[in-house]
């Protein structure tokens, strides 16, 4: 498969890599994007969904889980909450962290598998 394809749509290798920056503790926060192969490979059932829906829509209706879906000022107000614990990470797709990036807090670890692809953000 050609390097690109696997940048814009297989998102797994990446995500791999940056499993050692993942504990039990740890908040997931991603976009509707990446939200399925977050909780895939990261073996979690509780990810936070930023700016969006999508096939999660539905799910994310239900009083128990309307508090996972999160606008960006909810998502800053996570991240100031928690920044002494260092234990926010979003996953997102490049050009949505782009258009996001200025107003966030700066993330202490930044990784990204190129600009058709997606970040990793540590808070």
């Amino acid at each position: 498969m050609p390097d690109l394809t696997l940048e814009n749509k297989a998102p797994g290798a990446f995500l791999l890599k940056n499993v050692h920056k993942i504990r039990t503790d740890t908040m997931l926060v991603a976009d509707e994007d990446p939200m399925g192969a977050v909780c895939w490979f990261y073996k979690r059932d509780d990810v936070y969904l930023l700016e969006g829906g999508g096939e999660v829509s539905y799910g994310l209706s239900f009083e128990d889980a309307k508090h996972r879906s999160l606008n960006l000022k909810q998502f800053k107000d996570l991240v100031v909450q928690n920044a002494e614990k260092g234990r926010v990470v979003l996953i997102a797709k490049s050009r949505k962290y782009m258009r996001w990036k200025q107003n966030l807090p700066e993330p202490s670890y930044e990784d990204s598998n190129g600009k058709g692809g997606y970040v990793f953000a540590q808070y």
